[in-house]
């Protein structure tokens, strides 16, 4: 933004001395806004990972939420604040999942994992 805001009062301020002309100004705004779009979207993480990112705590939560506990006060060795946080930071570390979509997503790699053991 601050080189937008830059460009555009050089722009203003440089407008009637020669070599600063309009299409000169067109073309920062258009890397401006290029730019703009490819931070936005890295920042934005709206790529999916290939493999989830997850602590060995969060494996063992995981793993009996996919052995059919629904509610977290069913797991054991757990609070259910830390539950919570710990599905929480791993949700918004592999690209802000819900719940149900991380649990999904480790079983299938898991499954996944286990065929290449076996095959």
């Amino acid at each position: 933004m601050i080189y937008f805001i830059s460009v555009t009062a050089l722009f203003f301020i440089q407008r009637n001395k020669e070599g600063y002309e309009l299409h000169l100004y067109l073309i920062h705004l258009a890397r401006s806004v290029w730019y703009i779009g490819i931070v936005e979207y890295a920042l934005n993480d709206k790529f999916r990972r290939k493999k989830l990112v997850l602590y060995e705590d969060e494996r063992k939560i995981i793993d009996q939420l996919c052995e059919g506990k629904v509610y977290q006060k069913e797991v054991e060795g757990f609070s259910e604040n830390t539950i919570y946080r710990k599905l929480k930071a791993a949700r918004e570390r592999n690209g802000n999942l819900t719940k149900d979509e991380l649990v999904e997503a480790y079983r299938t790699e898991k499954e996944k994992m286990n065929k290449e053991i076996q095959g």
